[in-house]
């Protein structure tokens, strides 16, 4: 909503893009490390397998900032990659998976399309987010604390509904 309401203002928009994706990034980076350790003592999963997917996956979604450009009304371009990135999954599943020994790289396939284009999007568009400000661990907490009450109101009824397959 801030990105909608301060359209015109670049420098701002800038700064909190800059600051949103350093706080998104720690969270993405401790979600695959969390995950990798308990995965690792659980067993009988393909570490590699579980790695790959999450980083390709959540930092494929780090890359193509879906809020920022919600927020500027350019979803176009966030379709257009979402697609694409749909269809070369279908295909890479029709031509390639033989087999259900095949679930490690079909799950790894799902989202590797998305990554690699997010990162070419992304790679695109660098250069719309330099400036010289500084974001320190202040505004980082910050952001943290202002998003905390949509984090509990998205995260509650999941944990709620999903608690009995936890369990199992």
């Amino acid at each position: 909503r801030v990105i909608a309401e301060n359209k015109e203002n670049h420098s701002f928009l800038v700064q909190e893009y800059r600051i949103t994706q350093v706080v998104k990034l720690f969270i993405a980076l401790s979600y695959i490390s969390t995950s990798v350790l308990v995965f690792y003592f659980w067993g009988s999963v393909d570490i590699a397998a579980v790695f790959l997917n999450l980083f390709f996956g959540l930092i494929g979604q780090w890359l193509l900032s879906v809020w920022y450009y919600q927020g500027l009304s350019k979803l176009g371009i966030i379709s257009a990659i979402s697609s694409l990135s749909k269809v070369l999954f279908f295909v890479y599943v029709i031509l390639f998976a033989t087999s259900p020994d095949d679930v490690n790289k079909i799950l790894i396939a799902y989202n590797l399309p998305l990554f690699i284009l997010a990162l070419f999007f992304f790679l695109l568009n660098i250069n719309d987010f330099k400036t010289s400000s500084k974001i320190n661990y202040k505004m980082c907490v910050t952001k943290i604390s202002s998003g905390f009450n949509v984090f509990i109101g998205d995260f509650a009824p999941n944990l709620y509904n999903n608690i009995p397959s936890i369990v199992l």
